[in-house]
């Protein structure tokens, strides 16, 4: 569909008019103000062209078995956009502070026979975009914080109960809960700060 510049002024308009309907005098003003910090959640990238609809469809369909290089999401991994990402926001934002608010993968692996649950693609795929990170912290870029999705096998929104993003395995039927290897791994870099 095109847009004509008439169209474009039209629609331009009606933002403001139902932006005016639910701003009050000040609010702008308090809008404003210098950012404590600015929040990121980061999973994957995605690649766009100019001329193409943006789409999340990666060509990789959601599996317990991904190809290299993907999620069971069928994300790609791609740590260093990360880096990149918080050097844009850096840019282009300059807030105080950047914190990660949430970065983590979805690893379907159970416990095994032992009780055990050696979630090793989750432990790559953190221990990568935590070295992302100390990238961008040692370029000057004030992350001042980065924390794992989630603690807690929990819903995910699209895919239900399916996606386990959690350092704790839960055992949805029983409410039973086991530290993953994950946990332990990342209970080990807090301690040694890094």
């Amino acid at each position: 569909m095109r847009f004509s510049k008439n169209m474009v002024l039209l629609a331009l308009a009606a933002g403001l008019a139902a932006w005016a309907t639910v701003s009050r005098i000040g609010d702008m003003e308090t809008i404003a103000q210098p950012l404590d910090f600015l929040g990121l959640n980061y999973y994957t990238s995605l690649e766009i062209a100019a001329g193409h609809e943006e789409s999340e469809d990666t060509g990789v369909p959601p599996s317990t078995d991904p190809p290299a290089g993907h999620t069971e999401m069928g994300w790609p991994i791609t740590p260093n956009a990360l880096t990149d990402y918080l050097r844009y926001l850096s840019e282009e934002y300059r807030p105080a502070r950047i914190i990660v608010t949430e970065n983590g993968v979805s690893c379907s692996i159970g416990p095994g026979p032992d009780g055990a649950i050696p979630d090793q693609p989750r432990i790559d795929y953190l221990q990568r975009h935590i070295a992302a990170v100390l990238a961008a912290v040692e370029e000057g870029i004030p992350v001042a914080g980065y924390f794992v999705w989630s603690l807690l096998d929990n819903l995910e929104w699209i895919l239900g109960y399916r996606q386990r993003f959690g350092l704790v395995w839960v055992d949805h039927a029983s409410g039973e809960r086991r530290p993953k290897d994950s946990f332990f791994w990342y209970r080990d870099v807090i301690t040694a700060n890094g």
